[in-house]
This record gives C-alpha cells, sequence and structure tokens, in this order.
C-alpha cells in the first residue's frame, strides 16, 4: 500500500512506520486511525483508500532529538538555529510556529555541531552525517558554511580525514574574529578516535593540529561540548579531555587559532557527559560543566578553574542576554542550586 504523508512539509516518507508505539480505531467512524511514533502523532480519514493518506495532526509534539541550538546575535537573522537528529535541523524564523523545511532539505541526517562567529554572526558551520545503507555505522561526513545566517549553506569541498575515511559528526568551534581573507578559524572535533583538525578557508581544506588530544566526542548520542573558541578573542580555542582510562578531566587551550594546544589544567571532574563554554564579550572567560559536579568558571583562558559555591551540580549552563544595567551575560543553569534542583 502506498502512504502519501502530509504536513510537515519535510517529512520524509519513512516518518510515518519508524518507531511506532500504538495504533488506535476511531469507534464513531472506522475510516479514522491514529498512531503514535518516533516522530509524533499522525492521523488518516481514508484507512481503506489506496493509498490512505496521513498527516501529523500536533503542534511542537515532534520527538525531535537535538543536538545543538544556537541564536547569533543579528537584529536580522533568525532567533534560533537547531541541528538535531534524523531531520538535520531548521532556520527557526519563529518560535512559535513549525518551520516549513529543514536546513538544506535534508542533506544531513544528523546535525551534531554548530557554531559561528562573534564578529560577523551571519557566518555559520555545522557538521554532521548522513546514514547510508549500512545506517548510522556506515555513515558518510556531512559540513557546511553558511554566509547568510543558515539561509542558504555551502558543502565543504573536502573534510578532516582520518586512516578510516572521513570523519564524521562530532563538534565544530568557529573563531570570534575573522582572518585577513575574510574566513573565520575552524576546529573540528570529529566523533571518535581522531584529533582535532583546522580550517582557515571556510572547509576548503584542512591543516592537522599539535599537542590536543584524540577522542574527545565519543559517540553521538552523548549531549556534550568539549570545544568552543573565545567569544572575543579569535585566536583562543578551548578543549576539555574526558579521560576513560583515569578518574581525571584535562583542560587544553590554544593561543594560535586551533594550530598547537597545550594542557592548562588537570584535577577536574571526569565525566562523559560535560560541556565547555565561553562568555560573549568577555575574553578569557569560559566555564565548564560536568555532571554530577559543581560549575566550574575561569577568568584567565582556563589557567585555573573556581567553584561556584552556591552550585552543588550543574547537568548543563548557557549564556544569556545580559540583564538590565549590566554587563556581563546572564547565566542559566540546569542542575541544583541551594541545594533545589531546577531550572535557573
Amino acid at each position: 500500500m502506498t502512504l502519501n504523508v502530509g504536513t510537515p512539509s519535510w517529512w520524509p516518507n519513512w516518518h510515518l512506520y519508524t518507531l511506532m508505539g500504538s495504533l488506535a480505531i476511531d469507534p464513531h467512524y472506522a475510516n479514522r486511525v491514529w498512531l503514535t511514533n518516533g516522530f509524533g502523532v499522525l492521523r488518516t480519514d481514508n484507512i481503506a483508500a489506496n493509498p490512505s493518506n496521513w498527516s501529523a495532526c500536533m503542534t511542537n509534539l515532534e520527538e525531535s532529538v537535538t543536538f545543538v541550538v544556537k541564536s547569533p546575535p543579528l537584529l536580522e537573522g533568525a532567533p534560533l538555529l537547531s541541528g538535531i537528529a534524523d531531520m538535520d535541523g531548521f532556520r527557526h524564523e519563529s518560535l512559535t510556529q513549525v518551520p516549513a523545511r529543514t536546513h538544506d532539505n535534508s542533506k544531513f541526517g544528523d546535525t551534531t555541531g554548530m557554531d559561528f562567529s562573534e564578529e560577523n554572526p551571519n557566518i555559520v558551520v555545522r557538521v554532521g552525517s548522513s546514514p547510508e545503507d549500512g545506517g548510522r555505522e556506515d555513515s558518510q561526513e556531512r559540513s557546511a558554511y553558511s554566509s547568510d545566517n543558515g539561509r542558504t549553506w555551502q558543502p565543504f569541498e573536502n573534510v578532516p580525514s582520518t586512516v578510516n575515511g572521513a570523519a564524521v559528526n562530532g563538534k565544530v568551534a568557529v573563531s570570534a574574529t575573522l582572518q585577513a581573507n575574510g574566513y573565520p578559524t575552524i576546529v573540528s572535533t570529529p566523533q571518535g578516535d581522531v584529533y582535532p583538525h583546522r580550517s582557515l578557508d571556510g572547509g576548503k581544506t584542512w591543516l592537522p593540529t599539535q599537542g590536543a588530544p584524540n577522542r574527545t566526542i565519543l559517540q553521538l548520542w552523548f549531549p556534550s561540548q568539549a570545544i568552543a573558541s573565545d567569544r572575543v578573542d579569535g585566536s583562543l580555542f578551548y578543549l576539555y579531555k574526558y579521560n576513560e582510562a583515569h578518574n581525571q578531566g584535562d583542560f587544553y587551550r590554544s593561543t594560535d587559532g586551533g594550530a598547537t594546544w597545550f594542557q592548562t589544567a588537570s584535577g577536574l571532574p571526569n565525566h562523559w557527559l560535560h560541556s565547555v563554554k565561553a562568555a560573549p564579550e568577555m575574553p578569557g572567560e569560559v566555564w565548564l560543566s560536568v555532571q554530577g559536579n559543581p560549575l566550574y568558571r575561569s577568568s584567565d583562558a582556563g589557567t585555573s578553574f573556581t567553584k561556584l559555591a552556591q552550585v552543588q551540580s550543574a547537568e548543563n549552563f548557557a549564556f544569556g542576554k545580559a540583564a538590565p544595567g549590566r554587563r556581563n551575560p546572564t547565566v542559566f543553569v540546569y542542575g541544583k542550586i541551594n541545594q533545589i534542583e531546577g531550572l535557573f
């Protein structure tokens, strides 16, 4: 039987039959059938027809898996850019309406990492992959560059490579400032046993780095962010290394645009769920969350870290707009503060 899926327009046909959880027939209208699956709630009013026509019948209930969200500071830009599993991600021109299309007609299966340049927030870079016939174990690398706030995307001409082929997924950091050629420095940390690489020409060519650890992104589903760029100094990049062999996290810094790296701190909490983020408009200000541990702050570009006394655990955090009359950004924390769990 042929199945035609209606709205959302970007849903592929396979969304109808993937991970089906339940099926129900309307007791008052035999041709009306409902189903739930891994992507939401669907309904047909003509189950006996061939083909039957199905449509999504919910708003903002899609079971999307979000890997990354960014909000570049542009008055004329989209308020939010997202990267998700399976369906690429979106340029959210509205925060109350479901987007009409994905980033690039779903040329990515998964968008796992995204960043923008503070000097020109129109420049956005994203990385990910697209599963092949063998599924995610047979993924092909996908990465792209936008110079218009995610309205259009240009695939990288080349991608970082390994002895086993092209690197896939992972995270990406984009320098705060631009080079003389108009491009930012891009540092990519692919998934698995791969060392970071950097590009100085928008993804046309890639250069190896020195001193940085490998295996910073262990697998697709870990919601971790190991790498970040300083949001003011374009030469500064930061990297956290979760150590599988011993119970100690290490911190690394590059002061030359990701070319060389040096360990600046050791003995940090160690967990594969972690996040490194640099504060906007504050050079050298970089924070670290590690699951089950307090929130750590560095004001000297990662040379030393201090724990925030009132935060017992920070599962994740984000920097937001400064409060009225303040210059420093607001910090949002999901975790436990003053022995109370919640979102603060």
